[in-house]
């Protein structure tokens, strides 16, 4: 927020509802609105929040006992009632909003198993599907499953429209793919990784993160399972291995850890790339800092064990909140905020 606030959206278990807090690391917790009933938590599922350039706040989650994805706008004053965007099932949300405060709204329908793309603009909600195939022989197939991990960014074209580009995985072929919109409206598909011709670099893509540069390139922040590590797709356009898990016991032996899952990816103002991500061993969160070409700087972050983080870097702090796991209930989890240093200045 402007004023130095985290604005979070969160299923509240205690109000039994899908809540929006702004709140400072430090702070007592303060519900500055509630967005859905009471109700069982399926009514906030995949809820996503996002930042207009006035400082107002743009809300989508998912009532999955209407089989419904919902969209609210709003500020510290309240919030409009909830909008429908479309009647689905489904399975995964990400949300952005242009300069102009249009929403921009990826999401996973889980029936067809597509990913698909909603905007709004003159109070009426459009929806397309997004091209899962990138050019393959055998896509599509019968058995097409796109979106399982997906997130969504909007860049400038040459001549200022807005193009969105929607990272998401391809669970059939394991294969991480970029979906984005030109100037002219067309849509098409890329691979980032994964399967291409004969070569095949493995199951990639499962966990994703899109963020921009601060010169306004993208990079991407991705989840290796076959190898069980962290990857990295910078402004390069290369994918670069950036935490294998591997470690050497005190017999010299060498072992590995599965790292890399819920990843979340954010930028300095000096354009060095932070993720924080799982150690599922532990279970708790690292952060890398990669400098661009060079090292990523690895480290656990001195927190209590959870996961689903999300966060911003802001003034070389990394500032978020994540999903702490209560004491011997894991996977239950309580919101907690996080303020820490995000490397040497």
């Amino acid at each position: 927020m402007p004023d130095g606030r985290l604005a979070i959206t969160t299923w509240d278990p205690t109000r039994g509802a899908l809540v929006v807090i702004l709140q400072r690391a430090g702070e007592s917790t303060k519900v500055v609105h509630t967005l859905s009933a009471p109700g069982p938590s399926e009514l906030g599922r995949w809820a996503r929040i996002a930042l207009e350039a006035g400082g107002g706040l743009q809300v989508a989650w998912f009532d999955a006992a209407a089989g419904t994805l919902l969209w609210a706008r709003g500020d510290v004053a309240g919030f409009t009632a909830p909008t429908p965007v479309i009647t689905a099932n489904v399975g995964q949300v990400a949300l952005a909003v242009d300069g102009t405060d249009h929403p921009h709204i990826a999401f996973r329908d889980d029936d067809t198993r597509t990913v698909r793309y909603a905007t709004r603009f003159a109070a009426e909600w459009k929806v397309i599907t997004i091209d899962g195939c990138a050019g393959e022989a055998d896509c599509p197939g019968d058995d097409e499953d796109a979106g399982l991990g997906l997130d969504i960014v909007l860049v400038t074209g040459a001549d200022s429209s807005t193009l969105p580009r929607i990272a998401f995985y391809d669970a059939l072929r394991g294969d991480l793919k970029l979906a984005g919109r030109d100037a002219g409206g067309a849509w098409s598909t890329v691979t980032l990784d994964g399967r291409a011709g004969d070569v095949d670099s493995g199951d990639v893509g499962r966990f994703v993160s899109l963020a921009l540069t601060p010169t306004r390139s993208l990079g991407v922040a991705y989840y290796d399972a076959t190898l069980g590590a962290l990857r990295y797709l910078g402004p390069t356009g290369a994918t670069r291995l950036v935490d294998s898990g591997a470690f050497e016991v005190d017999d010299g032996r060498a072992r590995r850890l599965n790292v890399g899952q819920f990843c979340t990816l954010d930028y300095d103002f000096q354009g060095s790339a932070h993720i924080i991500y799982v150690d599922s061993s532990t279970p708790g969160l690292r952060h890398a800092r990669i400098p661009g070409d060079g090292a990523a700087v690895i480290t656990g972050l001195a927190i209590p064990a959870g996961a689903w983080p999300y966060f911003a870097v802001v003034a070389n702090r990394l500032v978020g909140a994540y999903g702490a796991f209560v004491t011997g209930l894991a996977p239950e989890a309580t919101l907690r905020l996080f303020d820490l240093p995000a490397g040497p200045p």
